[in-house]
Parts: structure tokens; sequence; C-alpha cells
């Protein structure tokens, strides 16, 4: 219910969905402002498909790669592809430390 009343989930989203590296940074987003962590500003310059990001998401996607909580692919955001184990794992286990 928290996730969809801060527009994580909405109705249309199923249980079995896959989610994107897009999706993850949403999801962080959300949850820094949950918990009070200011993401700060950074530029994706150096990735060749920073373009493709949205651009409301620029500086949170650049802040959450700068602080490690996600990693590049083969050094590429590639930000419609699922999420992997490892993704999930880098993001919460940083978030983790970040508050602990």
């Amino acid at each position: 219910a928290l996730l969809a009343q801060y527009g994580v989930l909405t109705p249309d989203t199923t249980v079995d969905e896959k989610l994107t590296r897009e999706d993850m940074i949403i999801m962080s987003y959300y949850f820094c402002a949950l918990v009070n962590i200011e993401p700060g500003e950074s530029t994706l310059g150096e990735y060749p498909d920073a373009a493709e990001a949205n651009p409301e998401l620029a500086g949170v996607l650049a802040w959450l790669l700068d602080n490690g909580l996600m990693a590049a692919h083969d050094g590429e955001l590639k930000l419609t592809e699922n999420a992997t184990r490892a993704d999930a794992a880098q993001l919460l286990a940083t978030l983790y430390k970040m508050i602990f």
C-alpha cells in the first residue's frame, strides 16, 4: 500500500511483473525521501546511453551510481533491461549501510 501511495506501484502493476533498472531508480528515489536521504545532483555524461535516462530521474540515477547503490553494466546504464538479483542486493546492502 505504501508503494502505491507514492506512485511506485499502480493498479495495473502485477506481482509477477519484472522490474527494470529504471523501476529500481524510481523506488530508490521514493525510499530515500521516506528516510530523509537527499540525493544530490550529478551528471551522467560518461555513459553512452545516458540520453535514454528520464531527465527527471537523471540526478537521482547519478547519485545512486556515485554512491555505489547501482552500477553500470558493461559501461552502460541499460535502464530498460530487467534488474538482476545482483542489482537488488547492491542497492539494499548500500542503503542499509547508509541508514544504519
